[in-house]
């Protein structure tokens, strides 16, 4: 009896295990759509209203994902090297690090197209990724599987 509850519990962390790596897929997913949009807004408010990158940031907070912000404010607005995102992998990691030390430093022309590279860079990662979700969607899909595998073998 105690043989199977372990078994059931092991099996359940396998199949959470697949989630969560399926789950950290589909936040680069809105991460990569919220870089895209914070690209549009800035290119837009930079042009009409030349406000600052951290005034448009803190005034577009609830449109933007909790994911997003946090690198936003940990790179951007509080200059932190050292930060890694547990979510990017390590070449997403320096493509958001580099945007994020070259905003904000340039002239307005210079800066609107830098905005415009970032934003077709930042574009072509999200198709990259929408058209791999299959992949991200694995890890749930292995979870599953894996444990079921572990149940028949064990039981």
């Amino acid at each position: 009896m105690i043989k199977i509850i372990v078994l059931i519990f092991v099996c359940s962390l396998i199949t959470i295990l697949g989630f969560i790596i399926s789950n950290q897929y589909k936040k680069r997913i809105i991460i990569f759509k919220d870089l895209s949009k914070f690209c549009s807004i800035c290119e837009n408010k930079i042009k009409l209203n030349k406000i600052s990158i951290k005034e448009i940031i803190d005034e577009n907070k609830e449109i933007f994902s909790k994911e997003f912000i946090d690198i936003a404010y940990n790179y951007y607005i509080l200059g932190n090297e050292e930060y890694n995102s547990n979510i990017l992998n390590f070449e997403e990691e320096k493509m958001v690090k580099d945007f994020f030390s070259s905003i904000g430093k340039m002239d307005l022309d210079t800066e609107i197209n830098n905005m415009c590279a970032y934003k077709k860079n930042m574009e072509c990662k999200l198709k990259y990724l929408l058209d791999n979700k299959a992949s991200g969607q694995l890890g749930a899909k292995l979870g599953i599987l894996l444990s079921l595998i572990v149940f028949i073998v064990f039981i």
